[in-house]
């Protein structure tokens, strides 16, 4: 005869909560009126290393071990020792309860391997996948009261296997819409396994022996693929391009690969990637042949700037000398004529000497230019009080023939050290182009302010202004603004040059702010001298 309490000897958890569980009010009944089977098979279950659960009656009634506690993380919230399985597993019971039915009622067995539920652990409703049977339990004699359940949650090994496929999918998603072939090459069968889009590439189908590979390469590049081959032995690393024909066409592959080894590193297996780059190479070629016609343009274009630069130095050079006579010729002509009292006859040849000063300008111009170009522009230093020149040049164009208004707004002074003829050959030509470019008259302003660590010079007209799409070409050498093509506005194009490059030589900036029909403002800055 088995003792009462048999059964549930040894340190397990279960052994104490069956004591002290009240089977009383439990259609089990109390421990003592169990049969002794069902004492036998608590007895086992209890024992076992595997997650188990034991249900009894037809209302199966629920007995587990240790294991079966753990792997599903349950404390007793819900309870499941002594619950009903209907009322227990109701998110599942309209799954397990055809299969249970059987199991009682009529002797059937179950198994089944990464089954999916849903299941309600950790307050939420989650899948959870489990590999378990279901046993038919008897008395002793042959009668079923009971079914055996022994379950283990497969659930990450699930995941494992869903995200392993999930990536051999990316994997292959990314290899075809990077239109590359996977290939896999057995060292020790020498077969290989490709893809479709491996075949594809190279125009081949059902090729397993790797040297069946070999006639599709030109010679040169097989040599290329054959080298690649051996090394990547070594270094487990192939890397290679070559030209390969398919269908009596030139094609670009680019190889890349791994080579697994095994414990002894002889090597086992390659696994490599294979891409067309056909049309890359032709456009590097392209690239290539461009940049070469570039290279011979621009050695071109520099002995053509080097021919335009001569001809500047050489052509500004003989100019400025019958010009200086000319001019001393119509000076002294004047000079005569108003002596002699032909006063008409006085005023135009002043009108001449202002023509011959504006092509004297543009002929000094272009020396600059040439200097510039070659390196030469050399520049006087000297610390002076900025807005002392700008008042001499305010007062010299006020007495040239202007309709302008000229205001002058000094707010802020400062020393700078630079070249004073320069910096005053800047502060005319953006002067003369206020006079120039606003042919109507109207006002003209100069004022300083300071910026920073700099003096800020602007100059304001009300002219005909700049479009906005100009305003980053306007300092370029000869531009000339397209709204000056039907004005009737000469000019070469070179006085913002080389005011530009005055400016920026001493540390400088120089900008426009413009509006087409609203006037410009030029302005330009440089640093202020510090006394040492």
């Amino acid at each position: 005869m088995i003792k009462e309490d048999f059964f549930l000897q040894g340190n397990w958890i279960m052994s104490e909560r069956i004591r002290a569980f009240d089977w009383s009010k439990n259609p089990l009944g109390p421990l003592d009126t169990w049969p002794i089977c069902l004492k036998l098979y608590v007895s086992q279950i209890l024992s076992h290393q595997f997650p188990m659960l034991l249900l009894w009656g037809p209302e199966f009634i629920q007995i587990h071990n240790d294991p079966f506690l753990f792997s599903r993380d349950i404390h007793e919230d819900p309870p499941v020792l002594g619950s009903k399985s209907a009322e227990f597993f109701k998110e599942t019971w309209h799954l397990v309860r055809p299969m249970l039915e059987e199991v009682y009622h009529k002797g059937k067995s179950f198994y089944n391997e990464d089954q999916g539920f849903p299941d309600n652990r950790h307050k939420k409703l989650n899948l959870a996948y489990y590999t378990y049977s279901y046993s038919p339990l008897m008395n002793e004699y042959g009668e079923i009261q009971g079914i055996m359940v022994t379950s283990i949650e497969t659930t990450d090994k699930v995941e494992s296997f869903r995200k392993l496929e999930e990536s051999e999918q990316i994997a292959r998603l990314a290899l075809e819409s990077a239109e590359m072939g996977s290939y896999e090459y057995n060292y020790l069968t020498d077969k290989v396994i490709s893809s479709e889009s491996h075949s594809k590439i190279l125009g081949v189908n059902g090729v397993e022996k790797i040297d069946e590979y070999r006639t599709l390469y030109y010679e040169d590049d097989l040599k290329i693929r054959d080298q690649a081959k051996r090394d990547a032995i070594k270094t487990g690393k192939l890397n290679y391009t070559a030209r390969i024909k398919v269908k009596d066409e030139i094609r670009w592959i680019h190889a890349l690969g791994n080579v697994l080894y095994d414990s002894d590193k002889v090597p086992v297996k390659l696994i490599g990637v294979i891409q067309d780059i056909t049309e890359k190479k032709l456009f590097e070629e392209k690239i290539l042949l461009a940049n070469k016609k570039l290279q011979i343009a621009n050695k071109e274009q520099k002995e053509l700037q080097k021919q335009k630069d001569q001809f500047l130095q050489i052509a500004s050079h003989e100019l400025r000398t019958p010009l200086t006579a000319i001019k001393g010729f119509a000076q002294l002509v004047q000079e005569v004529l108003a002596e002699n009292g032909h006063e008409r006859e006085s005023k135009m040849l002043e009108k001449l000497n202002y023509r011959i000063d504006h092509l004297h300008a543009l002929v000094e111009n272009l020396f600059d230019i040439s200097k510039i170009n070659s390196g030469k522009l050399d520049l006087n230093l000297q610390v002076v009080e900025l807005t002392s020149i700008l008042r001499v040049l305010a007062e010299d164009l006020r007495f040239t023939p202007i309709k302008h208004t000229l205001i002058e707004e000094y707010n802020f002074s400062a020393k700078v050290n630079v070249d004073r003829e320069r910096i005053a050959q800047v502060v005319t030509n953006l002067l003369s182009n206020a006079v120039k470019y606003s042919p109507e008259g109207k006002e003209i302003r100069i004022r300083t302010r300071k910026l920073d660590d700099f003096i800020a010079v602007d100059i304001m007209d009300q002219g005909i202004g700049i479009e906005k799409d100009e305003l980053e070409f306007i300092f370029d050498q000869f531009y000339r603004s397209k709204n000056l093509e039907n004005s009737g506005i000469g000019g070469l194009g070179l006085g913002l040059f080389l005011s530009a490059q005055i400016v920026q030589r001493k540390g400088g900036k120089i900008w426009v702010e413009s509006e087409v029909g609203k006037g410009s403002v030029f302005t330009f800055t440089l640093p202020i001298y510090k006394e040492a």
